[in-house]
């Protein structure tokens, strides 16, 4: 069995209307830029998981 890699992404820069974040997600506006990045957080790992192929008995 192989071993588990850990790959860094690079950062990501997404565009959003802050307006519209704010009235999607119940948030002030002020609040959106945190709001999206705690949105993202974990995102990239959720989607290897859902396509399990995470290592098997690990704890990412």
């Amino acid at each position: 069995m192989s071993r588990a890699m850990k790959i860094r992404l690079p950062a990501q820069t997404v565009e959003v209307d802050p307006d519209l974040w704010a009235l999607a997600y119940s948030v002030d506006r002020a609040e959106v830029r945190d709001d999206v990045k705690a949105y993202f957080d974990g995102y990239f790992q959720q989607i290897i998981e859902g396509l399990d192929l995470q290592p098997k008995g690990s704890n990412p």
